[in-house]
C-alpha cells in the first residue's frame, strides 16, 4: 500500500467514527432534552404541590381566626358588661376593630380558598405565574398570621380583665 492508500483509508475510517460520533450526539441530546423536560414537569409539579400547602395553610389560618372572633366578642361582652359599659363607645370601636380583621381576613383568605378548589387553572400555570402566586399566598399567610396573632392577645387581654372585673364584683 503506498501512502496516498493508507492516506485515503486513514480519512474514509475517520469519515466514518465521524459519522458514528454525530449519531451518538444526536441520540444523546434527545436524550438530554427528554430528562430536561420531564425534570421540569417535575419541578411545577412540586411548585404546584406547595402551592396549595400553602393555600389550605390560609384557609385554616382564617378559620382559626374566625373562631377566635367567636371567642374574643364572647370574652368583650362579659368584660364590657362586668365594667358597667356594656353597648358603650369602648365596646363598640372593639367591635369595630374585630369587625376589620375579619374582614380583612376573608379578602387575604378569598384566592387561597380559590385556588385549593380549583386545581385545573394550576396545572396550565406557567413555571413564572406559580411563583408569582406562591409569593402573593405566602404573604397572605403572613398577614392572616399578624392578624391571628393580634386576635390571640386582644383575647388573653380580654380574659384576664373580665375575671379581675370579675374578682372585684365579688
Amino acid at each position: 500500500m503506498t501512502a496516498a492508500g493508507i492516506s485515503a483509508a486513514a480519512a474514509v475510517v475517520a469519515a466514518i467514527i465521524s459519522v458514528i460520533a454525530v449519531f451518538i450526539a444526536s441520540r444523546s441530546a434527545a436524550a438530554a432534552k427528554k430528562s430536561s423536560e420531564i425534570a421540569a414537569a417535575a419541578f411545577q409539579r412540586t411548585a404546584i404541590r406547595e402551592l396549595l400547602v400553602t393555600c389550605r395553610e390560609v384557609v385554616a389560618e382564617n378559620q382559626r381566626i374566625e373562631s377566635l372572633c367567636i371567642d374574643l366578642r364572647t370574652e368583650y361582652t362579659g368584660m364590657f358588661n362586668f365594667a358597667g359599659v356594656g353597648g358603650g363607645g369602648a365596646e363598640k370601636q372593639a367591635r369595630a376593630v374585630l369587625d376589620r380583621d375579619i374582614e380583612n381576613a376573608k379578602a387575604l383568605a378569598a384566592e387561597g380558598a380559590a385556588l385549593s378548589k380549583d386545581t385545573s387553572s394550576l396545572l396550565a400555570s406557567s413555571g413564572p405565574d406559580i411563583d408569582a402566586r406562591s409569593t402573593k399566598i405566602g404573604l397572605d399567610l403572613v398577614e392572616l398570621r399578624t392578624i391571628r396573632e393580634s386576635i390571640e392577645r386582644r383575647l388573653n387581654d380580654a380574659r384576664s380583665e373580665r375575671k379581675n372585673l370579675a374578682e372585684e364584683k365579688r
